[in-house]
């Protein structure tokens, strides 16, 4: 599963989290958006492998999404 949110709303989280940035949250916007961009194409290209949960919202809804995404993809 890709947890997927905009690079900015990313790193704020991140800084959040740690109170400050670390050595890879300093690396340029560019590279963030790279890697982000990588994964979503990964996921376009393979969809039976790749869910892409929304996580702009929530704790509770983007657990809710990874719950739904797994339980759909092992059949229970």
């Amino acid at each position: 599963m890709i947890l997927d949110l905009p690079v900015e709303t990313g790193l704020l989280r991140a800084a959040a989290r740690r109170g400050s940035e670390t050595r890879y949250e300093s690396l340029p916007r560019d590279f963030h958006a790279r890697v982000r961009s990588g994964f979503l194409e990964i996921a376009n290209r393979d969809p039976k492998r790749c869910v892409v949960i929304d996580a702009t919202g929530s704790i509770d809804s983007i657990a809710a999404a990874i719950a739904g995404a797994a339980s759909e993809r092992l059949g229970a």
